[in-house]
């Protein structure tokens, strides 16, 4: 798989996860507003987008590890922020979870929800600016064999 194609996949993801993220962000606007079952919704939405970003990012990490430390000088700070951010948002958007769950307040645990997604909606620009641009992921780079046919 060449870094293009990488970057095209990774990017497709973060594509889907914006569309649950507005999921997300709808079931918590209801329930804000005490509509019926939001409640249920706002869960049911939460692990949809929980399953999709475990999946991601697993998939992002093995698909960069190795070879975005290769791609400039910077490499090894990206790959090390990779990792350290995935965890980061994986214990957060879990937090949010437990937390929006155990309230008995639909008003806190939609404020909760939503502060969590838009921090991970700022996880993935900050990434697509530092990890995932077209001039750091690219199969132009010079002199770089990546190991993946590119």
């Amino acid at each position: 798989m060449t870094l293009n194609e990488m970057r095209e996949e990774l990017l497709g993801q973060h594509a889907a996860i914006r569309q649950l993220v507005a999921g997300v962000q709808e079931a918590a606007e209801q329930c804000r507003r005490g509509l019926g079952s939001a409640r249920a919704e706002l869960s049911a939405q939460l692990g949809r987008l929980h399953e999709a970003v475990e999946q991601h990012n697993a998939r992002e990490e093995e698909l960069l590890r190795g070879v975005i430390r290769h791609v400039d000088a910077w490499g090894d700070v990206r790959e090390a922020l990779l990792g350290e951010h995935h965890a980061a948002e994986h214990g957060r958007l879990v937090e949010a979870i437990e937390q929006a769950n155990a309230t008995g307040d639909d008003q806190v645990a939609a404020r909760q929800v939503l502060e969590v997604v838009a921090r991970l909606v700022d996880h993935m620009r900050d990434e697509e600016d530092k990890i995932l641009h077209p001039k750091i992921l690219t199969d132009e780079i010079a002199g770089i064999d990546n190991g993946f046919g590119g």
